[in-house]
Formats: C-alpha cells, sequence, structure tokens
C-alpha cells in the first residue's frame, strides 16, 4: 500500500541502504523484501543498486518493484520510497578502480517525489513478551511466531489438528483488550526440530476484522517495528 508524498524533500541517495519490495501476496499476507545498497543514480532515471540479499534472478527481469526506506522524521519513523523498474542484473560493475562486484540496474520516477508506503499489512513482527499480545484458538493460547495487520503465525500442538483452508473462531487480546476475530487456516508445516515434533507451525489470515481491530494492530506493529529500528534490528 503506497501514497503520493510529493512535499516530502527527503530523496534516494548513492551510499543508502534499502529495502526493496520485489511482490507482495496478500493471500498469504506477506511481502518479498529484499535488502540492497544504491550505489549510483544517473540520468534518465537509472539506479544501479548492490544485488539484493537472496539475490534476484534473471527471471524477475522487467518486474516492477519498489525501492523503500525507512526515514526518520519528525512524528516517528515512516516508510518511503518509488517505483521502479528491474532492466539488468549485472554481473561484474566498477565500484573501484581496485573492485568489481554484481549489481542491479533499475529504471524509477525519482524526478517525480517519494511514496510513503504500509507494508505492515503484509510486514510481519515477532512479538516479545513486554508487548502484550496474546492468541487464543480452541480454548488454548499459542505462542505468537509473527503478527501483522492481516494474520499471525503460531506454534500449535499437532494433537489438535487444524485444517488448512478452514475458518476458525479465535481470540486475540493485545494491551489487555480482548478482540473476537475469525481466523483463515493458510498453510501449516511441521517444527523442524525432533524434539519439538508434537507442535506445528500455523499461519492465518484474518477474515473478518473490522476496523477499530485494525487500527489496534497497526499501532501495534508499528510500536514492536519502532523497537526493532532503536536497536538497529530493521
Amino acid at each position: 500500500m503506497a501514497q503520493d508524498n510529493k512535499a516530502d524533500a527527503v530523496r534516494l541517495r548513492p551510499g543508502q541502504a534499502v529495502d526493496i519490495l520485489v511482490h507482495q501476496d496478500a493471500l498469504y499476507d506477506r511481502a518479498d523484501v529484499r535488502r540492497s545498497i544504491i550505489y549510483d543514480m544517473t540520468k534518465g532515471d537509472k539506479i544501479i543498486l548492490s544485488q539484493t540479499t537472496p539475490a534476484l534472478a534473471s527471471y524477475h527481469l522487467g518486474n516492477s518493484m519498489d525501492i523503500t526506506f525507512v526515514h526518520k522524521g519528525k512524528e516517528g519513523p515512516v516508510r518511503l520510497g518509488v517505483n521502479a523498474k528491474l532492466m539488468e542484473i549485472i554481473k561484474e560493475f566498477q565500484l573501484f578502480s581496485n573492485e568489481k562486484v554484481p549489481a542491479l540496474l533499475m529504471v524509477g520516477h525519482t524526478d517525480r517525489g517519494l511514496k510513503t508506503y504500509d507494508l505492515r499489512m503484509f510486514h510481519r513482527v515477532k512479538p516479545g513478551p513486554m508487548n502484550r499480545v496474546r492468541f487464543i484458538l480452541n480454548d488454548g493460547e499459542w505462542p505468537l511466531m509473527n503478527l501483522s495487520i492481516g494474520g499471525l503465525s503460531f506454534n500449535h500442538a499437532s494433537q489438535q489438528p487444524l485444517e488448512v483452508g478452514k475458518t476458525y473462531p479465535a481470540f486475540i487480546e493485545i494491551d489487555g483488550t480482548g478482540y473476537a476475530v475469525d481466523v483463515k487456516i493458510i498453510r501449516i508445516w511441521a517444527a523442524p526440530d525432533p524434539k519439538r515434533s508434537r507442535f506445528e507451525s500455523v499461519s492465518v489470515q484474518f477474515v473478518n476484522a473490522d476496523r477499530r481491530l485494525e487500527f489496534v494492530l497497526g499501532g501495534k506493529v508499528f510500536e514492536i517495528e519502532r523497537e526493532q529500528l532503536s536497536r538497529g534490528l530493521e
């Protein structure tokens, strides 16, 4: 989700660390975000960046992506960026006189101003014990793996089987206030640790969250993301 931010004087610049939003998947409530660094910006809206982690491949060529970064403004951190198209994967870019590195060539309309991005609908954060978020399903409270505005993932006892595609009534408590919400099971996968074989990991999507719950979830996700930013984890 992006909004025009033409009045913002902040600009992309060489040497800047950025997050490239490669793809958004609303069904699975996730975004493919990969880190990079801007090496150079040239005429014709050309932007040369470091190869991402993980690396972009030839099948990404021609795709539109978003080059974003977090700006710490007066009212707190905000994510800004521009839309760009991946034109070339450069095997050897002359970064210094004695150093060649893999790079990406993208073309974006940097002269049209930056947009404001809200990745919280897709971007999942890991709540800690102090964040006061509880999730209850089938009369049991289950530890959260991550949380977003659109859904969450949690560890669940495999002895109480859940069915992918099925919707269940659930309860989420945030800062002491509880909210009833239906959740749709999107994915279930086994715990990789054999010692935890009686548990499974479950990803769900909220299917009837009202505006009040979305507002509260958005605030909580932003709070957790801001904590991560302050600790240098973003």
